[in-house]
């Protein structure tokens, strides 16, 4: 079953970020941004690192504090500026929270167990500005 949660702890749709510039070689590309609820009982982060021609990764990843209305396995919508692209399912994270992420990476024949999984068709690409949600908390990416 897919959910976008509206808890009574007074959820806000935070659009913040900080983001400064580094200085890196031209072929990198990263950006990130997070948004936390007024009350810190929420937080959700994104984040895309690109090496221009060779690997794309994005990660979005959401935290609530236990006993605000989010269970394990919940399913939350990811959507890239009013796309969705994914789905987050939440679970116990090891210090008691509800968390989960969801990972795209173009190189995805690693040895390594993991979650993470190729692009989808429908990816709309990001540039600094885009909107990143994950449920009902969003922020906007910046380069940093």
């Amino acid at each position: 079953m897919k959910i976008n949660h509206l808890t009574t702890s007074g959820l806000i749709f935070a659009l913040c970020c900080a983001s400064f510039t580094v200085h890196a070689k031209d072929d990198r590309v990263r950006m990130q941004c997070r948004a936390d609820s007024s009350d810190g009982a929420l937080s959700m982060k994104a984040r895309f690192r690109e090496r221009v021609g060779k690997r794309a990764r994005f990660k979005a990843s959401f935290e609530a504090a236990p006993g605000i209305g989010y269970r394990p396995d919940d399913v939350l919508q990811v959507r890239i500026d009013d796309n969705t692209v994914g789905w987050v399912t939440l679970d116990v994270t090891a210090n008691g929270d509800i968390g989960g992420e969801m990972k795209f990476d173009t190189n995805i024949d690693r040895d390594e167990p993991d979650t993470t999984q190729g692009f989808p068709a429908n990816w709309p690409g990001v540039d600094a500005g885009t909107i990143v949600e994950v449920g009902a908390m969003g922020c906007s990416l910046q380069h940093r």
